[in-house]
């Protein structure tokens, strides 16, 4: 157990005479959001993908002192769309049952005092997964979905937020479509863009590229989509 994560690991520069909490503790005022070395992406057919990443905070969020008032929970929050535009062998464009209006909604992950990545399930490695089913045979297109990411310190996540939304895709991770959960909320970090491009042909064979870009600034979040 590390007996100092309250003060950072800086028991010398950060002292805590009265036991509730450093004395000259002031939290960091900009985080920095990135994914780690290895994104991983598997191709299917028709358009069909799965590509994965793992968040990691710099610095590592610590246990605020209790004199603060401050939460000790922190959260990445992710919005994510998609975008398909499927056609025929004759090249009508059709309708795609993935596109299915749940699309368009934000995810949380729980970053817990002195980690670098989210809380995850036990033997489940990722933290984040875009991803699609094998889609209708006979088909080509193109789906586009993207992420826009952005990291909460010592925030309460919205009652909004609820697993197995069945609004969204977000599964088990807590998610709404409800842009005014955010209000009062601000980001301490930039706001990170993760972008997945599937296309495929009629023969089924599916491309797949994964675009990853750190936000240098907090930007506002889109408008409400609801």
């Amino acid at each position: 157990m590390n007996l100092y994560v309250y003060c950072g690991n800086s028991p010398g520069t950060i002292p805590d005479p009265t036991g509730e909490g450093a004395a000259e503790w002031e939290p960091v005022r900009y985080y920095s959001l990135r994914v780690g070395a290895r994104p991983r992406v598997n191709e299917g057919k028709w358009g069909g993908f799965r590509a994965v990443i793992n968040w990691i905070v710099e610095p590592r969020p610590i246990m605020p002192p209790k004199h603060t008032g401050l939460p000790s929970t922190s959260w990445i929050i992710q919005y994510v769309t998609a975008e398909f535009d499927v056609r025929d062998a004759n090249g009508n464009r059709i309708h795609d049952p993935r596109d299915d209006g749940r699309w368009g909604y934000w995810e949380a992950w729980e970053v817990r005092p002195g980690q670098p990545s989210p809380v995850t399930r036990p033997g489940v490695a990722v933290d984040d997964e875009f991803s699609q089913p094998n889609g209708l045979p006979d088909t080509c297109g193109t789906i586009v979905m993207t992420g826009f990411a952005a990291f909460y310190p010592y925030t309460n996540l919205p009652a909004d937020f609820v697993p197995n939304n069945p609004m969204t895709h977000a599964g088990e991770l807590r998610s709404t479509r409800n842009a005014n959960a955010f209000a009062g909320l601000q980001p301490r970090s930039g706001t990170f863009v993760r972008k997945v491009i599937a296309t495929w042909t009629t023969s089924g064979a599916t491309r797949v590229v994964q675009m990853l870009f750190a936000g240098e600034l907090p930007e506002p979040w889109p408008g409400n989509i609801a």
